[in-house]
């Protein structure tokens, strides 16, 4: 019996273990990496429109002094720097919705890779819906071999 190697029994464990490919381990791997590719929004990205629109309106201003423009642009001043004030606080708006979640998934997600390292959680396929279940968007579907 030393030589012989026992076969083994296509049971329900096997079917389990075939739908999930990745072990704890590997999770920990592929969860660590997604932690660390994780990008979060870039304010300079966001910034920039504004400072472009800043820089065509000083030189608005620029070029309407001490010329005929110069009472249009008077009259233009607080319509423009309230539109300018609205866009200003609807993009800082945008990337503080968008820095929440990118926070938000990467606390699960170190949250799901501890909960592996110490052993809570073994099961691969719970670990395979509770990831999947991060990226509501991007649903992975697996397809079950029958």
């Amino acid at each position: 019996m030393v030589g012989e190697e026992k076969k083994r029994e296509v049971g329900k464990e096997d079917l389990e273990r075939q739908d999930c490919p990745l072990s704890p381990t590997d999770w920990v791997m592929v969860l660590s990496s997604e932690i660390c590719n994780m990008k979060h929004p870039d304010f300079v990205k966001i910034i920039n429109p504004i400072m472009l629109f800043l820089i065509a309106y000083i030189g608005y201003m620029i070029a309407s002094v001490n010329t005929v423009l110069a009472p249009v642009f008077y009259s233009l001043y607080s319509p423009i720097l309230a539109l300018f004030a609205v866009t200003c606080i609807i993009v800082f708006i945008y990337w503080l919705i968008d820095f929440y979640k990118v926070c938000k998934r990467e606390k699960a997600l170190k949250e799901l890779r501890e909960k592996i390292i110490f052993g809570k959680e073994k099961d691969c396929i719970k670990i395979r819906e509770k990831y999947s279940a991060l990226y509501p968007k991007k649903r992975i579907k697996y397809a079950k071999k029958n």
